[in-house]
């Protein structure tokens, strides 16, 4: 009788438990040497504190090194750029956010992220709170359109700079429903934030950290969530799709992250990375860290990822080119 291969016991294991383990069954990567995870922004945002936990976590399931590094600048083009023109083997992974579909649609790049980058995995997306100033008559969504539309440009809007998820998500939500406001540029969120309790602005989108507090203390009026689905830490917010306004069915302007390759890292490494991307996320841990940023888990692996990349840029294209939108608007 011949001998039955450790290869094949695992196999007939795989199947005899089921479907769901076929894929947990996967080959994985096995790093032989660390592994750096470049972080396109500064230490301390959503793409910092999500690069963390999941270098932490994807270095117990290798048993090897990962390491985080900031390469913040260019909306996070030069870390993008550098990992895109980097060893293909995993030892060099990029993790950023939908800047780097926005950006192209504003300026021309060094590089491009659809044929230079390896999608891995979009790891997750984290809603803006659409909020106003208490002072307002505006209770709801449909509140705010009818006001704009009779007081034209008579509100203003709050954003950390043109060509942030914030801004590209009260230009999106203007273009869609035929009203006009004047944006007000700040250098981050937390200006544009004490400028929206001010009344110096009327009006902006921020994520659950920065809004949620000043909405549960009365000094926000939250009218949307601007993800498909509510917030699990607010759900008696609904979504801006849910306001019952026609042109406003499926609006959607998370801020997204995802982890990226070199472009010539092969099919095969990519799915391997991306499967044990998803595997340590599926902790409680992890899922708890997740959920405390206010973020919903996305899952799209290498090629839908990159479809989805596709159609996302198309989006950010349409919307620059039919406002005129420029850089530093």
């Amino acid at each position: 009788m011949r001998p039955v291969s450790i290869l094949c016991l695992r196999f007939v294991l795989c199947l005899s438990i089921g479907t769901w383990h076929i894929l947990t069954c996967a080959q994985s990567f096995s790093p032989s040497k660390p592994v750096k995870l470049i972080v396109s922004f500064a230490p301390g945002g959503s793409v910092d504190t999500s690069a963390r936990f999941i270098a932490a976590a994807l270095g117990e399931h290798w048993h090897q090194a990962v390491l985080v590094e900031n390469k913040p600048g260019a909306d996070g083009n030069i870390a993008a750029d550098f990992v895109a023109k980097n060893n293909p083997d995993g030892s060099v992974l990029l993790i950023t956010s939908n800047a780097i579909t926005i950006t192209p649609a504003l300026n021309t790049l060094p590089f491009d992220p659809l044929s230079d980058l390896k999608p891995i995995v979009r790891v997750m997306s984290i809603p803006n709170f659409l909020v106003v100033h208490p002072s307002l008559p505006i209770y709801k969504v449909q509140d705010l359109i009818e006001y704009a539309k009779r007081q034209p440009s008579r509100l203003s809007f709050a954003s950390s700079g043109t060509g942030t998820t914030p801004f590209m998500g009260m230009a999106l939500l203007q273009s869609v429903s035929g009203i006009q406001m004047t944006h007000i540029p700040f250098k981050g969120s937390a200006p544009a934030v004490l400028a929206t309790l001010s009344n110096q602005t009327q009006l902006m989108f921020g994520d659950l950290n920065s809004t949620m507090p000043h909405i549960r203390a009365g000094k926000f009026r939250a009218l949307g969530v601007s993800g498909l689905q509510r917030s699990a830490l607010a759900s008696d917010i609904p979504t801006i799709a849910e306001s019952g306004v026609s042109s406003l069915a499926g609006f959607e302007t998370s801020t997204w992250i995802g982890v990226f390759g070199p472009k010539s890292m092969t099919r095969s490494l990519g799915q391997n990375i991306a499967q044990d991307i998803s595997s340590v996320l599926k902790s409680n841990m992890i899922q708890e860290k997740i959920k405390t940023m206010g973020a919903q888990m996305n899952g799209e692996m290498t090629d839908d990822f990159g479809s989805f990349m596709r159609t996302d840029l198309e989006r950010w294209s349409r919307l620059v080119k039919e406002l005129e939108i420029k850089a530093g608007d």
